[in-house]
C-alpha cells in the first residue's frame, strides 16, 4: 500500500503588501498588530454558509510572515453523493473559501485603520504543505504562487491560468447540471466575490486577463444564508487611496492601476 502524501490538494493564495517596508517606524506597532489579528479573526468567521453542504468536509487555514499573507484551503467532497465530480466539487469550494476570505481581507486591511495596507498577490490550485506552528510553507502550489504574487503592478489579487479556468470552464458547464455536484457548485459560486476577464498589469510582458479578487465585495452571511457586505465600498475605495498617498512615480502608478480596477470592481458589484 502507497504511503499517504503529506501534501493537500486545494487552493491557496499569497498575498503581499505593498510598501510594508518602514511601517514599524511610520505607525504605531500596536495598531499594525491589532489590525492583523482582528481582521484574521473577524474574515476567518464571516463565511461558513456557502460551505454548509451535506458530504463536505473543508480545511481552511491562514498564516501570516511579517507582512506576507498565506490562506490555504483544501475540500473533501464525499464521493457516494457527488460521484465524479467530487474532486471539482472540492476544488470549486476550496476556490469559494479563499476567495470569500481573501476579499474581506483586502478589503479590511485599507478599510480598518490606520494604516492603512493594500495588497497584491495570487491564487492557485495544486498540492501545498501548510504548518503554522512551524512556520513551514512547502509544496509545487507554495512554490507557484510565492514566484507569482508580487507581479501585479497593482493592488490586484489574480487567479492563476490554471485555476481561472476551472471557475470559468469545468465550474461554470457542471453548475448547469442537474445533480448533487451542479447543486453544490451552483451554491458555491453565486456571489462569488470576483471579476472575471481582468486585463491584469503585470511587470513585464503584456496584461494577462484572468479574474481578479474584488476586494469591495468582502461579504458576511448569517446562519440563514442572508448575506451583506462585510466592508463600506466606497469605505474601501477610500482606504486605497489612502495607501498610495506617496509622491513617488512608482508609487502614483500603482496607485493608478488600483483604482481603475476598482472602478470595474465598483460597476460589477453585487453582494447576493
Amino acid at each position: 500500500m502507497p504511503p499517504t502524501s503529506p501534501l493537500r490538494h486545494g487552493v491557496l493564495a499569497f498575498l503581499d503588501a505593498l510598501g510594508f517596508k518602514g511601517i514599524w517606524q511610520r505607525s504605531d506597532p500596536a495598531a499594525v498588530i491589532e489590525k492583523f489579528t482582528h481582521l484574521l479573526d473577524q474574515v476567518r468567521q464571516a463565511n461558513i454558509y456557502p460551505l454548509a453542504v451535506h458530504g463536505l468536509r473543508v480545511h481552511l487555514q491562514v498564516m501570516s510572515l511579517s507582512d506576507t499573507v498565506v490562506v490555504a484551503c483544501s475540500s473533501e467532497a464525499d464521493t457516494t453523493m457527488f460521484g465524479e465530480a467530487s474532486v471539482l466539487v472540492g476544488e470549486v469550494a476550496s476556490l469559494t473559501a479563499v476567495s470569500d476570505l481573501t476579499a474581506g481581507l483586502v478589503g479590511g486591511m485599507v478599510a480598518t485603520g490606520p494604516p492603512p495596507l493594500a495588497y497584491r498577490g495570487t491564487v492557485t490550485l495544486g498540492e501545498y504543505f501548510l504548518d503554522p506552528e512551524l512556520n513551514l510553507l512547502l509544496g509545487p502550489a507554495i512554490d507557484e504562487a510565492a514566484q507569482y504574487e508580487k507581479l501585479a503592478e497593482g493592488a490586484l489579487v489574480w487567479l492563476s491560468p490554471r485555476l481561472d479556468g476551472l471557475l470559468k470552464e469545468r465550474a461554470r458547464l457542471a453548475s448547469t447540471e442537474n445533480s448533487a455536484a451542479g447543486a453544490a457548485i451552483r451554491r458555491f459560486i453565486s456571489g462569488l466575490p470576483i471579476v472575471p476577464d481582468y486585463p491584469v498589469p503585470l511587470k513585464s510582458g503584456p496584461p494577462l486577463k484572468t479574474s481578479v479578487v474584488n476586494p469591495l465585495a468582502g461579504r458576511r452571511f448569517d446562519s440563514d444564508g442572508n448575506v451583506r457586505l462585510l466592508f463600506d465600498p466606497q469605505r474601501v475605495r477610500r482606504g486605497f487611496a489612502e495607501a498610495f498617498t506617496d509622491n513617488r512615480v512608482e508609487v502614483k502608478q500603482k496607485g493608478q492601476v488600483t483604482m481603475e480596477f476598482l472602478d470595474v470592481a465598483e460597476r460589477i458589484l453585487d453582494p447576493r
